[in-house]
């Protein structure tokens, strides 16, 4: 690698972390809290096996289509690091994004030599080449644009960036084989990359086009006849139905395309959304997630009638350009504007018409035009160089402006309303956020809000249920609970909703059976088996409890809950070896909780190791020094021990802290 490919190189990686290092403080939100923070599967190694048979959301959500192991396995190895802390995440997207940019500035640094752009003089040398560079100005407008900050900044967004990173790995493996570098081994590794961008992301099934794409506008001396035979295509092929077959499989009952009904209204919109996406590349105002668009009504709606005439016209462009060999490139970047878009186009089951995050890779094209742009600028006069800085840095600003969006939810949230009054997501959300901050009317208000914005969001119904329950209306809640279960007799969800509804109200029998048929549906959700353990327990069937906690602990190791209510019941039961190694479990997992360090004593003390047991009942009470229950359990301890000044003491401190507490009394 030459000097000035090392600067370049290190000057899209400084300009990549200059504009996110902002986005690192930025919390789990959205998808992320089901993807990663309440994600069991990525959370030990051994469920590796199990990613690649399940979805992305592992069965916890409706309406999904997603099937993505590389993604989740990105995701267990930033667990196995940093745990749940956000940063090492939004590190991890921040370096594939700076990867991705490096590997744009390769593929347009192949693309050049082979087509001629310009007859006009040569460019500076040195560093002021630098900026009329098209490789390096397209991989620098790529790496700080704004419009990629939902696929960055979004931990949930990794989709987007490790199918672009692998696609365009196996694009360059591609033409290096083209040009008979290892050609086996190249040629092994491009099939191999884009199998894993499959498994990133279904958007990589694009891939066999691109690669149509460049062997037809690259056709130079070094490319073999026997390149351009379809037989070279066919392992792409393959893979591509493999990953489709096994999709199929997976993600049961979920078709990889809509309905024909809603494929002629996407159609109708594709024509609108490429100029929307081409609108919001150049000018990249107003960013935000959930945007609410306007769908064309017939094919006689001014909204399809002049978008598809500027895509005629676009494609005719296209076409003449690509019969001249100094406009080629732009035709070539034109055409990869509009394929990489072509997946969102509708054609596809996809869970939004339009989205910033899906003009990841579809943006290169539009920036590749303008660094062409602004190279014959710069050829005609040099001080035409301050343009693209200018550019640089303007996208630049808007990109770390847009992350501290990010770093607050709930403003967040009220930004995407404000800019798309009839997002029912963002209502949804933000009524989730009121909802746990305990304000059941602001929260009943917002979902019937996004109700309102889309009243087939079936999810903001049985929300909006619960939080009239939750606000002391619990005859209505139930009744509208119960008729809206018969409507949508498959959701989990709900039955799962109705059963904490009824252990509430300790109507315990009704409960464990909404629980049984939540679990009948879906038996996969660690949590309602705890649910249903805990409802088991309090209705005096401790056998049947042991059982439900140790299903949960099957599918979910890494919560500690689970553990400890199991460890209770052995306790309970008498049988202290077990619990012993039920509240060690839980210890590992949560070392600083009073109420495990507590009863760990106790069960030691009740074993006769009253060494250990003094260890964890001191332990707890250094943990929570205000708890009137851990200073009374040492005080006993002390008291059987003959300790009794100790224990006067703990006693009487614990009588301080609760003076109503009558076993201390006694």
């Amino acid at each position: 690698m030459n000097r000035q490919r090392i600067f370049a190189v290190l000057l899209i990686v400084i300009l990549g972390f200059a504009c996110y290092f902002n986005a690192l403080s930025v919390p789990f939100i959205w998808d992320d809290v089901g993807l990663v923070s309440g994600n069991y599967l990525i959370k030990d190694f051994r469920y590796t096996g199990k990613i690649f048979t399940a979805d992305l959301y592992n069965g916890k959500s409706e309406g999904q289509n997603f099937y993505r192991p590389v993604q989740s396995l990105s995701y267990m190895l930033d667990y196995h690091f940093w745990k749940l802390n956000p940063l090492g995440y939004h590190i991890t997207n921040i370096i594939l994004h700076i990867a991705t940019a490096i590997l744009i500035y390769l593929l347009v640094s192949f693309l050049t030599p082979a087509v001629k752009i310009s007859q006009a003089p040569p460019t500076p040398r040195g560093s002021r080449a630098l900026l009329s560079s098209i490789p390096l100005l397209t991989a620098l407008l790529f790496v700080v644009h704004p419009v990629h900050v939902e696929a960055v900044t979004y931990i949930s967004g990794r989709a987007d960036i490790l199918a672009a990173l692998f696609m365009l790995s196996a694009l360059l493996f591609f033409i290096k084989w083209l040009k008979g570098n290892k050609s086996a081994i190249c040629y092994l590794l491009s099939v191999i990359c884009f199998i894993i961008a499959l498994f990133s992301k279904e958007f990589a099934l694009i891939l066999p086009v691109l690669l149509l794409l460049y062997v037809f506008a690259c056709r130079f001396n070094y490319v073999k006849e026997y390149a351009r035979r379809i037989y070279v295509y066919i392992p792409f092929l393959l893979a591509g139905a493999f990953y489709l077959s096994l999709r199929l499989l997976i993600v049961a009952n979920k078709t990889v395309f809509p309905p024909k009904a809603d494929i002629y209204k996407n159609i109708l919109f594709f024509p609108k959304a490429a100029f929307l996406y081409l609108k919001t590349i150049i000018l990249p105002l107003n960013l935000h997630m959930s945007r609410a668009v306007r769908l064309p009504e017939s094919i006689l709606s001014l909204d399809f009638i002049f978008p598809a005439l500027g895509l005629a016209l676009m494609s005719f462009l296209i076409f003449k350009m690509a019969r001249t060999q100094k406009a080629k490139l732009v035709s070539f970047a034109l055409v990869w504007f509009l394929i990489n878009l072509v997946p969102y186009s509708g054609l596809f089951q996809i869970n939004a018409y339009f989205a910033e995050h899906f003009a990841y890779l579809a943006s290169v094209g539009i920036f590749l035009i303008i660094a062409i742009g602004f190279k014959r600028l710069i050829s005609l006069n040099k001080g035409f160089l301050v343009l693209p800085a200018i550019l640089l840095i303007f996208y630049g600003v808007i990109s770390i402006r847009y992350n501290y969006a990010w770093r607050d939810p709930e403003r967040f949230y009220k930004r995407i309303i404000s800019l798309s009054p009839m997002s029912y997501h963002a209502y949804n959300n933000l009524a989730a956020i009121a909802e746990q901050k305990g304000d059941y009317r602001e929260a009943e208000k917002l979902y019937l809000k996004s109700l309102s914005a889309n009243d087939a969001f079936s999810n903001t119904y049985f929300n909006l249920i619960r939080v009239i329950y939750l606000s002391g209306r619990e005859e209505p809640a139930l009744i509208q609970m119960e008729d809206l279960i018969k409507k949508h007799p498959d959701n989990f969800w709900a039955w799962a909703n109705l059963g904490s509804m009824y252990a509430n109200r300790k109507e315990y029998p009704q409960a464990i059976d909404a629980y049984r048929k939540s679990l009948e549906i879906n038996p996969g959700i660690s949590t309602h088996h705890y649910f249903l353990a805990l409802t088991l327990k309090e209705a005096g069937n401790n056998d049947a409890a042991i059982d439900e906690l140790k299903r949960a602990i099957e599918l979910d190791a890494s919560d500690f809950h689970y553990h400890y209510a199991l460890a209770l019941i052995y306790k309970n039961k008498g049988i202290y070896s077990l619990a012993l190694d039920e509240y060690k479990k839980a210890l590992s997992l949560e070392p600083r909780n009073a109420a495990i360090n507590l009863n760990l004593g106790i069960v030691y003390d009740l074993m006769g190791d009253y060494s250990y047991a003094e260890k964890y009942l001191l332990k707890a009470k250094g943990l929570d020094n205000n708890s009137a229950n851990a200073r009374y359990n040492l005080g006993v301890f002390y008291w059987s021990k003959g300790r009794y000044d100790e224990a006067k003491e703990e006693l009487e401190t614990s009588l301080k802290i609760d003076p109503e507490f009558q076993q201390a009394k006694t």
